[in-house]
């Protein structure tokens, strides 16, 4: 797709391999960066690509739950307590504030259970998932074995 090659270094989408490490980068902005000497062998997986899965559903869940009793909180009072005269602005302002939040929390569990293919960078300290973005797998793979990263050429799926 769009492998871009330059003196000693090729980026294809958001990963850029460079003599020395690995980037993930957010537009021209490097997020994560790994030295080549820790990296034990790199290869591309199919899964979710989220590193701490558990705790974007807790924190997904605690998001969804806290807005609709926000959102849902003002309507019981109205109906319970049989108030002719409407809903009044001041008893809809917590909607305001619970919408962002279902939004924000549907988001996150959206992104835990969404599956695609993912760089996976073994180091001797542990395992690193960056998402691959626009590239290809087999694009990612021919990168980083041309600048010599320890590379596995076949394709995990989880």
């Amino acid at each position: 797709m769009s492998v871009h090659v330059e003196s000693q270094s090729i980026s294809c989408g958001n990963i850029r391999f460079t003599s020395e490490k690995v980037c993930e980068l957010d537009g021209n902005t490097v997020i994560l960066s790994i030295p080549k000497q820790e990296i034990a062998n790199v290869s591309v997986a199919f899964g979710r690509s989220v590193e701490r899965p558990l705790a974007r559903i807790m924190v997904g869940l605690v998001l969804c739950f806290t807005g609709l009793l926000l959102g849902v909180w003002p309507l019981y009072k109205w109906f319970t307590t049989h108030d002719t005269s409407g809903l009044v602005a001041s008893q809809l302002k917590p909607f305001a504030f619970a919408a962002p939040l279902v939004l924000i929390g549907l988001w996150l569990l959206m992104e835990v259970f969404r599956r695609s293919h993912y760089l996976l960078l073994e180091t001797h300290s542990g395992m690193r998932r960056v998402p691959l973005g626009e590239c290809s797998p087999s694009e990612v793979l021919v990168a980083a074995n041309n600048l010599g990263y320890p590379v596995d050429f076949e394709l995990s799926g989880q």
